[in-house]
């Protein structure tokens, strides 16, 4: 669907305006935070950070656990491996 028509998404977020504003609004609200801590250079600001991040894995995780077949959801699931 992410490759899908721009006319479906916007009739997509046409029709559900309130809730992705919201989403949206959550999303730049914590960037700002990334990117206060990042300016910084404050090591307890930049640790701080695991909370966004953890926040954001979180998130995936849900909308993976959701999906149908071997991508997540009743059929299996699919993680990816951390590297670092």
């Amino acid at each position: 669907m992410a490759g899908g028509p721009s006319g479906l998404w916007c009739d997509i977020l046409e029709h559900n305006a309130e809730p992705v504003a919201d989403v949206l609004e959550a999303v730049a609200g914590d960037l700002s935070s990334v990117v206060a801590a990042l300016r910084s250079g404050d090591p307890a600001r930049l640790r701080a950070l695991t909370d966004v991040l953890g926040a954001g894995n979180a998130g995936r995780s849900r909308i993976v656990s959701s999906w149908p077949g071997p991508a997540g959801g009743p059929h299996g699931r699919h993680d990816t491996a951390a590297t670092g």
